[in-house]
């Protein structure tokens, strides 16, 4: 099974890949790395072709291979400010996870700190923001 990790910051990307091999899958039956800023921008300009020719024949086809078809889980940061710095790609995990899903043949797709919870007390109350 292949699981790749994606977010715009590399000390981020390392942790996430950590923490995945730290819950004990076998490095025989599961290969665990990083996916790359650069194949993220591969990935989107195939995904885009994909995007245009369903647009215009009803289907896209699978004669570019994308870096993201052959991946089982690919896990996604939620906030990808950094990128448009490193690749010239502004985007957003939505956009990452909406393209991936519709115009590649990856797995399951999960976003990452989505929604953070901010706990307080304030004088023995709890309050969530």
């Amino acid at each position: 099974m292949k699981i790749r990790v994606f977010d715009d910051e590399r000390r981020q990307r390392e942790t996430f890949v950590r923490q995945i091999r730290e819950v004990g899958l076998s490095k025989q039956n599961y290969d665990i790395g990083l996916l790359e800023p650069e194949a993220v921008k591969e990935a989107f300009g195939t995904m885009l072709k994909r995007q245009s020719q369903f647009r215009e024949k009803g289907f896209w086809e699978l004669e570019t291979k994308s870096p993201l078809d052959d991946v089982d889980i690919l896990v996604i940061d939620n906030e990808l400010r950094d990128l448009f710095v490193e690749i010239g790609v502004f985007t957003s995990a939505d956009e990452v996870a909406y393209m991936a899903r519709c115009f590649s043949t990856c797995g399951l797709i999960l976003v990452m700190n989505r929604i953070a919870h901010h706990f307080s007390f304030l004088r023995g109350k709890v309050a969530v923001s």
